[in-house]
This record gives structure tokens, C-alpha cells and sequence, in this order.
């Protein structure tokens, strides 16, 4: 096993034997940015023989010296222009490996993530009411150090001039909308100081025409702070109108949310908004904590010519739910596959039961909001039902599941409440989904149960849990590039189940099942790799490695 690392232009490497012990250490010269760039190809090419993930994360941190913009791994990856898509990507020139890094690259430009309520301009932490204000502008931070950060320097200066104006804003309750002024603020400033960055911004979708003929609440939103930003923070400045509009509508469609070290921000990136929404995306990024810098990679291996596909709505949501999400939040309606299929790829995660003959009922249009919802049997007589009827029923089941997780959990109430409703909808069915992920956590730690044999039966009934929502989450999400920590959560619980197996039940081959709990927990370490910077990532990593500690004696004891 190889581990690379760049320092001042001189590149490490380390070989490391089995036992993670070091056995030698190389030194390449001092590169010159030409043979850097020549190391830095050559290494692209054996990414895939040694140790990549390492090797991967060490050429990044080269390629940024190199390329002062951060965005590499250009090739592999090609702006297209479609009618209905726009700008969109593509893979280029190579199949692309599942884990494989696409690219990566630093954001344009990034602001808190508003909250409903006041939140600091300059480290985006969540505030209190009447919170302090930036002694110059007005506008509401932690405290001197905050305002004093390089991040708010250029709005502050702009925001001078109508401090009293922002600072009274900033102590009513009726203006938590300002706070998303924040971005849009950030990304006008560039026009002049950045016209680079300004003009990738300005080819941004924006969907503002959209928008403003729906005449709901978000177009109210947004006249109010396009009126925020044109008349009070760029009064006096070449900032129009109709470019206050466009950033307002550029944040909507194209910010991502980023959560480090329990600080939620808004950013925008140059490549990574063009890549296009599916409920089943072929990619996924992780970002770095102080940088923000986003690294793209494959979820799945996606051919040359394949688009580029990310998601921007919940993976565990049915097909109504998600594409009404998208709706009021990115303001399109979803065709993708998966929401083009009324089964869902046969998963038939938004199917009732059908009262007739117990099928699955399905819409006959899922891309039709106010589609009919049949029996899939031909010939059954069952009415159809409408799809507000439909909503109405699955919104009732949904809070239904929702109080008893409020409730105090245990496995006869989660039994109880999966019985009352599995009549009447699928086994799949999302909020019977959640359901099950929870029940099966319960399993095995219910304080209620002392009895060998109900742990047995708990162990065994956690067990068919898990084969069952195993194979569902792998269609859904098939790289665990959304659900991640959900997934890694099954298949602890499986390693679980397994070992309460080889524990309690006497007619087991007990080498099959350690095969099969080391199979589990290498698994949900794999998922794990890219949660870590989430503190619920990092203590479940730690009590897998407990874990793989455990079966490291039971192996042991064997021999």
C-alpha cells in the first residue's frame, strides 16, 4: 500500500506493508510546475493500481498549486448545450469507476444559509435575538472578530451608507427574509471586483420568469428582496434591477448546501450547478471543511457520454412528494426515470394496497399531478382513487409515523403501528420505510427484554429487516451517495443480527456467519468513508471499529 503527500513542490510517498507499519520512505526533487503537471498526469493513470482514494485527495492538493482557479480533472468531464437542459455535463473520454473523482473545484463565492432567523454575516453561526450588530454596517455578527473577518470586508464597505436602515431591520422580527439577501449581496459585489466570476454567474439558470408569473409567497419573496438589495444596499452603483432579479433567482437554482463543523452555508460553484437534478444520480461530492472546495465522484461507473446527474431533493421521499419539493424549491417538475416509472424501478416506494386484491395501487401518470391511482392487476374492480385522495391518506399515515417516533420508541408500539397500516399500504411504501429502519434499530435493544428466545426471535426478525430494505436502498441509491448514513445504519444492524446468530442459534455454520459479519462491517466502513466530518459519521466509524476489534478475538479464539 502506497500513501502520497505534496509539500512545497516536493512529492512523498510512503510504502506501508500489512500491518500499516511504514517500511520506506521516497522523496521526489523539487518539481518545477511543468514536470508537476507531467507528475501529476502520470499519476492519474495508476490512480487506479494503487491505493486511490489517498492518491486522489494528495494530487488535488497539487493540481490547486498548479491551477489557482482549483477546478481539475477538466477532461473528464464537457460542457453541453440542449433546448430543454442548457448548460449541462457530460463524461468525457473515459468510463468512469464508481468512487472515481470526476473533479474538483473551489465555490465562486459562498453565505450563510438562512434559518428563518438571524444568523452572523461573517461566520454564519445562528444567533440570538437582538443580536450584536457590525459596528460600520449594520448588519448582525458574533462580535468584533466576525466583522472584522476578510469574508465581509467588501459588503460592509457597500453597506455603510445604510447601516441604520440594515441594523433596524435586523432587530425587527418581521425581517428574517433580509438574511437571504446575504448571497445574492455577495455575488452583485463581484460584478465589478470579479468580472470573471461575474460572468459565469450572469449564464446562470435562474427561472426568475417562473417565478414571478406564480404569484405565490416566493414571488412575493423575492420582489422584496430585489427591492432590499436595488434601493437600499446598491443605491448609488451600476447594479440593475434585473441583475438584483437574476441572482436572487441564481441562489434558488443553483446553491448548494453545505454543512461543516455544524455551520450551514449557501455556495456557488462553476461546474457542479450545471450538473443536472435525477432521483437516482450518478454522482456524488463531499466538501472540504475550510476551503469549501467540492470534490465530484462517480456513485456508480458511468460511460463517456453519460450526463452527469446530482440530486437536489430527498432519495427517501415517494414520487409526489419529491417532485412537488422541486417545484417549490428549484421550480421545475422532475421527469427523470425514476420518477417517469410508477413503480419506482419495481420498489413501489409511493404504492397503497390495493382493498380488492392486495396489489399495488399506482398512479397511471406519475408525471401528472392530478393522475388516477389504479390497482396494477387488469381487470380488478376496484374504484380507482383521485390523487388528492391519495395525498390526503399518505399525508395521515406520515404523521402518524412521525408521533411515534416523538413517542417513547419500543418494539410492541413500532409492531403495533406497522400492523394497523399494512393493510392498507405497500411494504415499501416510504413511510413505512421509516418505520422498518427504525424498528430494526430497536430490535435487540429493547430494555423490555431479558429472554433468550425473544432475542432470538428479535435477532431473526432484524434479519429479514435487513435483507429486505438492503436490496430496496441498493436501487434507490445505488452508489450510497445520498443515503449513506442511513445505509451504513442497516448494515451495522445486520452485522448485529448476525452476531446474535452465531451467538444463540445451534444449527449455524459459524465460519459462513463470521464471513458474513466481517462482509457487513467492511461494508458500512466503505459507506462511512466520506461521513466522517459528520460527528453521528465519526461515532458510528468508532463503534464499527469496536466492532471489527470484537470479531478480530472471536477470530482469534478459533484458531
Amino acid at each position: 500500500m502506497y500513501i502520497f503527500r505534496l509539500e512545497n513542490w516536493r512529492f512523498f510517498w510512503e510504502e506501508f506493508d500489512l500491518a500499516s507499519k511504514p517500511r520506506k520512505l521516497f522523496c521526489h526533487p523539487r518539481l518545477s510546475m511543468f514536470h508537476a503537471k507531467a507528475l501529476f498526469i502520470f499519476m492519474i493513470q495508476i490512480s487506479q493500481k494503487i491505493n486511490s482514494m489517498r492518491l486522489i485527495n494528495c494530487i488535488c492538493c497539487a493540481w490547486k498549486l498548479i491551477n489557482p482557479f482549483g477546478n481539475f480533472l477538466a477532461a473528464w468531464k464537457k460542457v453541453q448545450r440542449s433546448e430543454t437542459l442548457g448548460r449541462h455535463l457530460i463524461a468525457n473520454k473515459k468510463k468512469l469507476h464508481a468512487d472515481e473523482l470526476i473533479f474538483q473545484e473551489s465555490p465562486i463565492v459562498f453565505g450563510p444559509q438562512s434559518k428563518g432567523g438571524p444568523v452572523c454575516i461573517g461566520c454564519t453561526r445562528e444567533l440570538k435575538r437582538d443580536p450584536k450588530t457590525c459596528e460600520k454596517c449594520g448588519w448582525p455578527v458574533c462580535g468584533t472578530s466576525c466583522s472584522m473577518l476578510q469574508v465581509h470586508q467588501a459588503e460592509c464597505d457597500i453597506c455603510t451608507p445604510a447601516a441604520e436602515k440594515i441594523k433596524a431591520y435586523a432587530n425587527s422580527r418581521v425581517s428574517d427574509w433580509m438574511y437571504d439577501a446575504i448571497l445574492p449581496m455577495r455575488m452583485l459585489l463581484l460584478k465589478n471586483s470579479a468580472p470573471e466570476k461575474w460572468k459565469m454567474i450572469e449564464e446562470m439558470t435562474d427561472h426568475i420568469d417562473t417565478v414571478e408569473s406564480r404569484g405565490d409567497d416566493l414571488a412575493r419573496h423575492v420582489e422584496k428582496l430585489t427591492n432590499f438589495l436595488k434601493n437600499t444596499i446598491f443605491k448609488d452603483s451600476d447594479v440593475t434591477e434585473a441583475d438584483a432579479k437574476h441572482v436572487i433567482g441564481a441562489v434558488d437554482v443553483n446553491g448548494l448546501e453545505v454543512r461543516k463543523e455544524d455551520l450551514d452555508y449557501l455556495a456557488i460553484y462553476p461546474y457542479a450547478i450545471l450538473m443536472e437534478h435525477s432521483c437516482i444520480p450518478n454522482t456524488k461530492h463531499t466538501f472540504e471543511n475550510h476551503t469549501l472546495a467540492i470534490s465530484v465522484r462517480a456513485a456508480v461507473p458511468i460511460e463517456p457520454g453519460d450526463h452527469l446527474t446530482t440530486m437536489y431533493t430527498h432519495a427517501l421521499w415517494g414520487t409526489a412528494v419529491r417532485r412537488r419539493h422541486l417545484w417549490t424549491t428549484k421550480n421545475f417538475w422532475c421527469s427523470c426515470p425514476r420518477c417517469a416509472d410508477s413503480t419506482e424501478f419495481g420498489t413501489c416506494m409511493s404504492a397503497l394496497n390495493c382493498r380488492g386484491c392486495g396489489s399495488p395501487v399506482l398512479p397511471s401518470n406519475p408525471l401528472e399531478e392530478t393522475s388516477l391511482w389504479m390497482c396494477s392487476t387488469p381487470g380488478c374492480k376496484t374504484p380507482a382513487l383521485s390523487a388528492s385522495r391519495v395525498e390526503e391518506i399518505t399525508c395521515q399515515f406520515g404523521q402518524v409515523v412521525n408521533e411515534a417516533l416523538k413517542a417513547d420508541v419500543s418494539v410492541t408500539s413500532l409492531e403495533a403501528c406497522k400492523a394497523k397500516y399494512s393493510s392498507q399500504f405497500h411494504e415499501n411504501h416510504f413511510h413505512m420505510l421509516t418505520l422498518n429502519h427504525t424498528l430494526l434499530q430497536a430490535y435487540g435493544r429493547d430494555r423490555n427484554v431479558a429472554d433468550i428466545c425473544t432475542t432470538m426471535e428479535h435477532a431473526e426478525k432484524k434479519l429479514a429487516l435487513c435483507n429486505k430494505l438492503i436490496p430496496l436502498l441498493n436501487v434507490i441509491d445505488p452508489g450510497a451517495s445520498r443515503l449513506a448514513m442511513y445505509t451504513a445504519v442497516v448494515y451495522f444492524e445486520l452485522h448485529a443480527a448476525l452476531v446474535d446468530k452465531y451467538r444463540y442459534w445451534q444449527d449455524v455454520n459459524k465460519k459462513q456467519t463470521l464471513g458474513e459479519i466481517l462482509e457487513a462491517l467492511t461494508r458500512c466502513q466503505t459507506i462511512l468513508r466520506d461521513e466522517l466530518d459528520d460527528p453521528s459519521g465519526a461515532r458510528l466509524m468508532d463503534v464499527v471499529s469496536a466492532a471489527f476489534a470484537n470479531l478480530e478475538q472471536r477470530l482469534k479464539g478459533q484458531m
